[in-house]
């Protein structure tokens, strides 16, 4: 970490407003602005808060919401890739034998969601009931190995028996393969439908009284089934409901279930939560992320219920204390409930007696057989079979324009290229002095980025050169004063021929730009990869912005002229996607030499880009270069036929402009 950044760092330390330190950073590296009192660079931490900024951010958003809805919903079903919903296949429930309580029958049962993938749920049904009976469906949080055994869900689902509900606990399933557009949420969404699917199918449950609460991470799952399902007649969201940017860095990280493409483009939690208004929904807050929501939040859910006339039918209840489900929240959650779902009159007792639960071992001794089974992994076989891109034949110029011309549109939306923010107005590039290594002059230059980011580069010329008129942008994964000093490192030497300038960038991820927090650094991997995934900007795309930021500053401040700039990535399979995505969204970039040492989409070792693999891999985009030179090395043969690439520029007329040397 260079010396600015940490001093960054022990700012954000010493000040209980560390926020707000961009300032005194801006002041730090010695970047200037015509406005010194907005418009600054601020770094890492207000780009964060501005891609963060709550969806629907100004109060008065429930004017406009009930006209919205319908539209927020679709673009949320098809974040998570359930627009259209999967087949509905035979449920084939399988049950496990009887664990007796005395107030129960406990058995786990497993229920299909796609062909040959099974979920498992614990069903209380209570004993000597008779008739049709309410139905609650609890999704589980996050109890580690524990699931739904854990002794506070064991609770909660036995006094809710007592009352008289059938009870179905669902199993918190996580599986992600985002190149494919599949991410936890689309497991969870779907299995929870299913559930009231099966749940709808038991003779015994009526139909017309399903309700739904969990807590924490069944929290965010209660959250996204009432606003995705129309089924549920009334619902508890107990520690979850918050704006979304308390979930993500600089706070710390939640889980990667969190962490679905393009939320915070179309709404925030608060929104999602209140989809299906004048549905019954309570919000049971404390003191952790969701502290704030009663007051922040909650006045324009409640302000639309009442817009409907219904503004009984929400409520928020805060308990200060700490994040956890204990009795007096549970039975805040039994009267929510026994109001909407028990009949008229009636008297459930919710006042919670002690109650008996079986050791975890016992519980999670049940198991309901299933012989066919394939785990979460068939989830991907089957929208590979669905969804997976085939290589399209192009054999003239006009196959290859209109190629080109879907694809572009198609990475441009994958990319996020319409949430790149303006860079600051007024802010210009801070130079340094220039040191000398080898023969050569290095100069470190703090490049101005998107939304008040810093990109630092060096720029290495040799002392004989005058002004450089290219430019040839190494793109290098590791600490880029290590290629400098104490000598030239030998693969910056080699392209440093007659009038080239070698500029070695940082971008998102890497370098400077790869920051800790609070000298945590298992939160480095996480800080813009999975908050990208949320805002719709995958990291290599973000990179590659800071890319077409450093070649701005090339051609309005260097004598480079448009056409002399080139892309070289060797060393790194992450670093030559950067490369290839910031060619193909950037005519400006005239010649591209990328290594992708054996990566590709296909094989899951790059960086994640939500849904790319229903539209093509790494030969696709690089497609998208042609007729411009490209030297494209390490293709894997699962990355597909290079000639099909080779096609291509045959087709632009550029044949000998490709090379794909051990290919």
């Amino acid at each position: 970490m260079s010396a600015v950044f940490l001093l960054f760092e022990l700012l954000r330390r010493a000040a209980p407003g560390w926020r707000a330190a961009g300032l005194i950073f801006c002041t730090a590296t010695g970047l200037a602005a015509d406005d010194p009192s907005g418009g600054v660079i601020t770094g890492a931490t207000a780009y964060f808060d501005k891609l963060s900024a709550p969806g629907m951010a100004d109060p008065a958003w429930a004017k406009d919401f009930p006209g919205r809805r319908g539209e927020i919903r679709g673009r949320l079903l098809r974040s998570i890739a359930l627009d259209p919903l999967p087949e509905r296949v035979a449920m084939d429930a399988r049950f496990s034998a009887v664990l007796d309580h005395p107030w129960a029958r406990i058995r786990q049962v497993a229920y299909q969601l796609w062909p040959g993938v099974y979920s498992t749920a614990l069903l209380y049904e209570p004993k000597n009931a008779s008739g049709r009976l309410p139905a609650i469906l609890t999704p589980t949080g996050h109890y580690g190995q524990f699931d739904n055994a854990y002794v506070e869900v064991q609770e909660f689902c036995l006094n809710l028996v007592r009352q008289g509900y059938l009870v179905l606990s669902t199993a918190q399933n996580h599986y992600e393969d985002l190149s494919m557009g599949i991410s936890h949420q689309t497991v969870m969404v779907w299995t929870n439908m299913r559930a009231l699917d099966l749940l709808e199918a038991m003779p015994n449950v009526d139909r017309e009284r399903i309700g739904v609460a969990g807590a924490s991470g069944g929290g965010l799952q209660t959250e996204m089934l009432v606003a995705l399902d129309s089924r549920p007649r009334a619902a508890s969201i107990i520690g979850f409901t918050c704006e979304f940017r308390t979930l993500l860095y600089p706070d710390p990280p939640h889980c990667d279930c969190n962490h679905f493409p393009g939320l915070l483009r179309d709404a925030d939690h608060p929104q999602i939560s209140a989809l299906r208004f004048p549905i019954p929904m309570q919000f049971v807050t404390m003191n952790d992320w969701t502290v704030d929501f009663r007051t922040k939040n909650f006045p324009s859910i409640k302000a639309l219920y009442e817009s409907a006339g219904a503004g009984d039918r929400v409520a928020v209840e805060y308990f200060p204390s700490s994040h956890a489900f204990e009795r007096p929240k549970r039975e805040a959650v039994y009267r929510w409930l026994a109001r909407w779902l028990q009949p008229p009159g009636g008297t459930a007792e919710v006042a919670e007696p002690e109650t008996t639960t079986f050791t975890l071992e016992r519980l999670l001794a049940l198991r309901a057989e299933v012989e066919t089974g394939m785990g979460f992994g068939g989830v991907l076989r089957h929208f590979e079979a669905r969804w997976r891109y085939q290589p399209v034949t192009i054999g003239n110029s006009r196959q290859l324009a209109d190629f080109q011309n879907r694809l572009s549109k198609v990475l441009a939306r994958l990319a996020g290229s319409d949430a790149v923010l303006p860079v600051a107005p007024g802010v210009r590039p801070v130079e340094f002095p220039p040191a000398e290594a080898g023969g050569c002059l290095v100069n470190r230059v703090l490049v101005p980025g998107e939304g008040g980011l810093v990109i630092p580069a060096l720029e290495i010329k040799r002392r004989t050169t005058g002004a450089p008129r290219r430019a040839v942008l190494y793109l290098s994964p590791g600490d880029k004063n290590e290629l400098v000093s104490p000598v030239i490192a030998r693969e910056i030497e080699e392209l440093l021929a007659g009038d080239t300038l070698v500029v070695i960038p940082d971008f998102r991820g890497k370098g400077e730009l790869e920051q800790t927090w609070l000298g945590r650094s298992d939160y480095q991997e996480k800080m813009w990869e999975r908050n990208g995934i949320v805002w719709g900007r995958p990291i290599a795309a973000m990179a590659a912005t800071d890319i077409s930021s450093v070649i701005d500053h090339l051609l309005a401040n260097r004598d480079i002229t448009r056409g002399q700039v080139s892309i070289v990535a060797r060393k790194s399979g992450e670093a030559a996607l950067v490369g290839l995505l910031a060619a193909a969204m950037d005519q400006r970039v005239a010649k591209a030499d990328l290594d992708l040492k054996g990566a590709c989409f296909q094989l899951r070792n790059l960086p994640p880009m939500p849904f790319i693999l229903q539209h093509g891999d790494v030969l696709q985009i690089a497609a998208l270069i042609a007729p411009r030179s490209l030297v494209l090395r390490g293709v894997p043969p699962e990355a597909g036929l290079s000639g099909w690439l080779q096609a291509a520029y045959q087709a632009a007329g550029a044949r000998a402009k490709l090379d794909l040397p051990n290919n």
